[in-house]
């Protein structure tokens, strides 16, 4: 996992997950675990540290996004079999159905996930028409606002001058997941096109947060926000 740069929006969610199993039925031949789609909610724990809280996605084209609730770290890689990898070396293998061990450059862990009960939603952009507000941004404390339309437009402002322009997409509409795209402008030193994931959390109503964690393989830069919808 890399560390961002200050976009950190907490990520107040909750995260799902279904795994799967199968192995041998001798008994002496252990379960081969397997990640699936999903969104989860738990900890990975450092060697040596205390508990860190995560918030996951796998998605059903087997790619996941992943951040620490606080926003210093995250990943987005593939997902296949047993683990998650990124291209920078982060590796994280089940050894149950929801838990297992971690590896990244110089760190190593363990980590336990839970179900939330937010992926089996159905997803539409039109679900996210609406202005949404967050009070975390690109390198300053302050407001953004995303005003995204029925297709899936997306146009970001904030009170910094940074601003983003892009889309959100549907991957299976049967299921909460969106893919992001948005290239981000009059930000100094990070501009450039943002890609990652995303799905929605309920805050104070049903669907009235997006989660979404997105990263610029060129800056080897992360973001992560989660905006809440206004009522109007």
């Amino acid at each position: 996992m890399k560390t961002i740069f200050q976009l950190v929006a907490i990520l107040l969610v909750l995260l799902n997950v279904g795994c799967s199993s199968s192995g041998g039925d001798t008994g002496t031949v252990p379960a081969a675990f397997t990640w699936a789609p999903g969104i989860y909610e738990g900890t990975f724990t450092a060697t040596g540290s205390t508990p860190e809280n995560v918030a996951l996605i796998v998605t059903s084209t087997n790619r996941f996004a992943l951040a620490n609730i606080d926003g210093t770290e995250m990943a987005i890689g593939d997902a296949s079999g047993a683990s998650l990898t990124t291209s920078d070396g982060f590796t994280a293998t089940l050894a149950a159905a929801l838990s297992g061990t971690y590896s990244a450059p110089g760190v190593t862990g363990t980590f336990s996930l839970a179900d939330a009960g937010l992926y089996n939603r159905t997803s539409s952009t039109a679900k996210l028409e609406g202005i949404w507000v967050d009070n975390f941004y690109l390198l300053t404390t302050g407001t953004t606002t995303w005003t995204i339309d029925a297709a899936g437009n997306v146009l970001m402002t904030s009170i910094s001058g940074c601003a983003a322009s892009g889309t959100f997409n549907t991957i299976n509409a049967s299921n909460n997941e969106y893919t992001v795209t948005l290239t981000v402008t009059n930000c100094l030193g990070f501009n450039g096109i943002y890609n990652g994931f995303g799905f929605t959390d309920d805050e104070f109503f049903t669907d009235d947060m997006i989660a979404m964690v997105i990263e610029n393989t060129t800056l080897q830069t992360f973001a992560i926000s989660a905006p809440i919808k206004q009522i109007v």
